[in-house]
C-alpha cells in the first residue's frame, strides 16, 4: 500500500520519488530539517532551536551543512535556562497591524522589493493625510488595492488590474474606480514620491497596458484549432 511506511518513516509513495530523485543526483535529506522556515518580505531564513545540553543530531548537522553549501541561511539558536526564563517574561509585541503595514504586506506577496513597496506605501499614506474624503468613500482593502496597482503599472510589476482585484477579493471595477480618483485628484502626490510620472506618461502606460491585456485575453478567449 502506498500509505505504509518504511523504518526510515517514508510511505511508499515517497520512497519511490525519493529514489527517482537520488538517482538523478539529488542529496534527498527526509530526518534533521531546521524547526523553522521564516519569512519577513522578500527575505528568508531557517532556525533551529536547541535548549540547555541539547546538540544537534547527526542528521540535522548533514542537513544544515547541506544548506549552508546551497547558500541558504541556516540559525542555531541555543537557550540556556536563563535565557529561556528571560526571553518568556519579555512582553509579546504583535506585528504593526495598520494601512501602512498591510500595504507593504500585500505589496512583497504581489512581488514588489521593499524600496518599491515603500514608495508606495508613502504615496498611500499622503494621499491619506491630504484627502479625508477619499478614505471615508472607499475601505482601507479598496484603498490598497488602489496603489498597488498604481505602482504595479509605475514600476512595469506584472501585476494586471484583474490579478489585483483577484488578489483583495474585489471588482474590477472598483480597483479602477479608486485608483482613477487617485490619479484624477492626486497626481501631484504620487509626484512626490514618484516625480517622473505626469498625466501624459500615466495616460500612455494604462492604455499600453490595456491593450496588451486585451490582446492576452483575445487570445486566450479564441477557439483551438486542429
Amino acid at each position: 500500500m502506498t500509505g505504509s511506511r518504511s523504518p526510515d518513516g517514508l510511505t511508499e509513495a515517497e520512497a519511490a520519488v525519493k529514489r527517482v530523485l537520488q538517482a538523478d543526483g539529488w542529496d534527498v535529506y527526509h530526518r534533521g530539517l531546521p524547526d523553522f522556515f521564516c519569512v519577513r518580505g522578500a527575505e528568508f531564513k531557517f532556525v533551529e532551536v536547541k535548549f540547555h545540553k541539547d546538540r544537534l543530531s547527526a542528521f540535522q548537522k548533514a542537513v544544515t551543512n547541506a544548506m549552508l553549501r546551497a547558500g541558504f541561511k541556516v540559525d542555531i539558536t541555543s537557550l540556556s535556562p536563563s535565557e529561556l526564563k528571560a526571553m518568556k517574561s519579555q512582553p509579546h509585541s504583535p506585528p504593526e497591524d495598520t494601512p501602512g503595514a498591510r500595504l507593504m504586506a500585500d505589496l512583497s506577496i504581489l512581488g514588489f522589493s521593499e524600496n518599491q513597496a515603500t514608495k508606495a506605501r508613502d504615496a498611500m499614506l499622503l494621499v491619506r493625510k491630504t484627502d479625508s474624503v477619499f478614505w471615508d468613500g472607499f475601505s482601507d482593502k479598496v484603498a490598497r488595492a488602489a496603489f498597488a496597482y498604481i505602482f504595479a503599472v509605475l514600476f512595469h510589476i506584472p501585476a494586471t488590474q484583474h490579478q489585483v482585484a483577484e488578489y483583495y477579493g474585489l471588482a474590477n471595477s472598483t480597483v479602477a474606480h479608486a485608483y482613477r480618483h487617485v490619479m484624477g485628484d492626486h497626481l501631484d502626490l504620487i509626484q512626490e514620491v514618484y516625480p517622473s510620472v505626469n498625466k501624459e506618461s500615466w495616460t500612455f502606460v494604462i492604455r499600453t497596458r490595456t491593450r496588451g491585456q486585451k490582446r492576452r485575453n483575445k487570445i486566450l478567449q479564441a477557439p483551438m484549432t486542429t
